[in-house]
């Protein structure tokens, strides 16, 4: 028994671990808050569609805005210290949300919980590439989603709860867990970024050298699109759908996180061996029938199986393409590799909720989601053209 407890610890590398320690202890408590946050900013502005959606949106636009600039800062800073500014920022935003009563106040809230984010999400991931050899990496991120997935299923059933005995517990959880990670992360975690040597550039001068983190992120704006949709629209457009939609986003959110839960390592693991164009070929086609699942799903049977069509994609996709990235980027410019990457869900999540909004209102959310479909498919078509190259550079790279 001790035999094999010590041979998983030794898996794994100690920012690893610290890092399954905090996901678990913040994924939950995000997961309370998840699904219903647009329905708190639709309450507390007296009705409002829009409102809600425009606030929504400075989060991501924010993290446009600095994404770069964040990229940077875990590249020159350290991922140590990125990480602990980012944790107190997303702190300080929660502890605010519990206060929040005004449309501004929550705007200007959802700007720093952004600058926390963009900062966070590029500094931890170098980190994980860094602190793990490249084979064992998309299971790490696995791992990763996997905890985070455990807790959006149970998440969403705690947040129902509070939200109906009162919401701010929602984010005062949330806050205490987040300034929980931080204080442990003060104290064990370790500095991961590379030494850089007098002959290593610290600042890229051509352009060029960006176009394959670039060409990924184009194609992969369909897909944040999706995500921006279910995670804010849907939430409204449920509610023609559905006559007990608050119980069926529930049971949505709660399964897909399960189904995530069980799926997400093995599918990693029985896919690692497949080139890069077939995994994210299978993932895209996945995609697009998920799409199309919102659009036509009355009934909580079809729900169910849009939701694990769409698990499969993600659990496929999303992490090996977070491995690829690694190899694609030179050591000194991980973090930025990763801030450019991340750009597509930023673009989304600004654009989205506003746009969607529009077609919600004007054509109804059956048009918008059978729109996104097509463009899945298309940047699909587009991918399988391109993705030889990529994979060919990356070839090249580890072998000279």
């Amino acid at each position: 028994m001790l035999t094999s407890f010590q041979s998983i610890k030794s898996r794994y590398t100690a920012p690893v671990w610290l890092r399954f320690f905090g996901e678990m202890l913040t994924s939950l408590t995000g997961a309370m808050m998840g699904p219903f946050m647009v329905l708190y900013l639709h309450e507390q502005l007296n009705g409002s569609v829009m409102i809600p959606m425009l606030i929504i949106s400075l989060q991501p636009f924010a993290d446009i805005c600095l994404t770069l600039i964040a990229g940077r800062v875990t590249d020159r800073l350290g991922r140590r210290t990125a990480i602990l500014i980012a944790l107190l920022l997303q702190a300080a935003a929660m502890t605010g949300f519990v206060f929040a009563d005004q449309a501004y106040v929550f705007a200007l809230l959802y700007v720093m919980n952004g600058i926390g984010r963009s900062l966070y999400i590029p500094a931890s991931r170098a980190q994980i590439a860094e602190s793990t050899p490249e084979s064992r990496r998309s299971e790490v991120f696995a791992v990763i989603n996997a905890i985070y997935s455990a807790g959006l299923t149970a998440g969403p059933l705690a947040g129902m709860l509070l939200y109906k005995h009162n919401p701010v517990w929602i984010f005062a959880l949330d806050a205490a867990a987040l300034f929980s990670y931080f204080l442990v992360a003060a104290l064990k975690l370790p500095e991961t970024k590379p030494i850089i040597t007098a002959g290593t550039p610290a600042f890229s001068g051509s352009f060029t050298i960006y176009r394959p983190v670039l060409l990924l992120l184009l194609l992969s704006l369909p897909i944040s699109m999706l995500y921006a949709q279910t995670e804010t629209t849907y939430r409204l457009f449920s509610k023609n759908m559905f006559s007990d939609y608050l119980s069926m986003l529930t049971i949505y959110s709660a399964v897909k996180a399960l189904f995530s839960f069980v799926l997400q390592v093995p599918l990693v693991k029985a896919t690692e061996k497949l080139s890069m164009k077939t995994i994210l070929l299978i993932a895209y086609i996945c995609y697009a029938l998920a799409a199309a699942g919102f659009a036509c799903s009355t009934s909580l049977t079809m729900l169910l199986v849009t939701a694990a069509v769409m698990t499969v994609g993600e659990s496929i996709g999303l992490t090996h393409i977070q491995t690829f990235i690694s190899t694609l980027a030179p050591p000194h410019l991980l973090g930025r590799f990763y801030a450019i990457y991340g750009l597509h869900w930023d673009i989304s999540r600004s654009i989205g909720p506003l746009a969607g909004g529009m077609i919600l209102t004007s054509f109804g959310g059956e048009v918008m989601f059978y729109a996104l479909a097509v463009c899945i498919l298309a940047a699909c078509l587009c991918l399988t053209y391109t993705i030889d190259r990529l994979e060919q550079k990356v070839i090249r790279k580890m072998n000279g």
